[in-house]
């Protein structure tokens, strides 16, 4: 029964830790950014979009 609790604490505890993991940062400014063509800077806005999606999927 002991090793039941114990395994069950433990599993707990890498759950919780696991929730509090942070989403990986993405630069807010790239080299060559200053070089971008409209259509080069609206690919990078759709991108910038799908990643914050995602990172807020990853909050729930």
């Amino acid at each position: 029964m002991k090793n039941l609790a114990k395994y069950t604490l433990s599993v707990s505890a890498i759950a919780l830790l696991a929730g509090c993991a942070t989403p990986t940062v993405t630069q807010v400014v790239k080299p060559g950014d200053t070089g971008l063509s409209c259509a080069q800077m609206q690919n990078e806005f759709s991108d910038v979009q799908r990643l914050k999606k995602e990172a807020e999927a990853e909050k729930m």
